[in-house]
């Protein structure tokens, strides 16, 4: 019988490097989704509070959750976009994908405009 140990110990070197890659890469994207999904319920929440005249409240929830949230008027109404940056974890994500990573939602509400 011939000695597998070799092979063995080549396919542990490829595999491993693959695998702790592929393992970075789903914490990474599992982060990242995470924050868009928090971020498009804070978008949701912005409009109901712009839809209210509650302005301050937009500032002072936007620096208590950490995203910079901008509006402007649009032609079929207000357009809302919320920026915010997250860490990521691992260091594959961090050297690839360039931490801090930068998530952007955005929302055209048909609000009425008082003239």
């Amino acid at each position: 019988m011939k000695d597998n140990a070799g092979i063995s110990a080549m396919t542990f070197l490829f595999v491993v490097p693959i695998l702790f890659v592929i393992v970075c890469f789903i914490i990474d994207f599992v982060i990242i989704y995470k924050a868009k999904d928090q971020l498009k319920d804070d978008l949701e929440y912005i409009v109901a509070l712009y839809e209210e005249g509650n302005k301050a409240r937009i500032l002072s929830y936007s620096h208590e959750h950490n995203f910079k949230a901008n509006y402007s008027k649009v032609e079929d109404g207000i357009k809302f976009t919320l920026i915010k940056e997250i860490e990521l974890k691992t260091p594959v994500g961090k050297h690839i994908l360039k931490s801090p990573y930068k998530i952007e939602v955005t929302k055209v509400a048909k609000i009425k405009l008082e003239e």
